[in-house]
């Protein structure tokens, strides 16, 4: 299950900064309480346990009839996914907001600063391009969003711990799995994949 910005302190009154860089065992929305895998029988396909858990999920968020997630944190997460070069003021002038509320309602929301939260996108297209879950057609716009090779190795060690190479050279599936979720989200946001088509780095048709 994966919350979009802004989402976290709507549905449990947690502040989004609170869990960055952190793995906890939680329950945020209480589904252990509806006995959430007595519906379930070991003789049923994954996809039959994807739908249960959705519609569980989807009902649950329907008791708590939450507000929305801010629409300037849903605008920002869009822009970071098409341009994570882009200038913040400009940016805050086009939703008709300061600069400084802007970065307000992005630390509560992503639980980073605007700046790291680009920076954080960048970092992770670059990991998706490494790991082959990138659209080959922007991998030279993904490099180029950085001033040169040894800004992209700073910047990528800053968020991996490694660099590019060295990132590369170790099997991480944990880590494919990841970014290749949240590249498949990016490329339906933006509308350049279509929820069940093929994702363009398994090179085949939509069919």
């Amino acid at each position: 299950m994966g919350l979009r910005p802004g989402a976290l302190p709507i549905l449990t009154g947690r502040a989004s900064d609170e869990l960055v860089d952190r793995i906890e065992r939680t329950d945020p929305l209480h589904l252990v309480e509806h006995d959430l895998f007595a519906e379930y029988s070991p003789s049923d396909d994954p996809e039959q346990w994807l739908e249960r858990i959705e519609e569980m999920l989807r009902r649950r968020i329907a008791e708590l009839a939450p507000a929305h997630p801010d629409r300037i944190s849903t605008a920002f997460e869009l822009a970071g996914f098409s341009d994570p070069n882009m200038v913040l003021s400009d940016f805050a002038e086009l939703q008709g907001i300061s600069l400084r509320k802007l970065e307000r309602m992005v630390k509560r929301d992503f639980g980073l600063t605007p700046k790291q939260v680009l920076r954080r996108a960048r970092a992770l297209d670059i990991a998706a391009q490494i790991c082959g879950v990138a659209d080959d057609a922007e991998a030279d716009e993904l490099v180029l969003r950085y001033f040169d090779q040894s800004h992209l190795i700073r910047e990528f060690a800053a968020f991996f711990g490694t660099t590019p190479s060295a990132f590369r050279a170790s099997p991480r599936p944990l880590m494919t799995l990841n970014v290749e979720i949240r590249q498949a989200r990016r490329l339906e946001e933006l509308d350049r994949l279509r929820p069940g088509q093929t994702r363009p780095w398994f090179h085949g048709d939509d069919s």
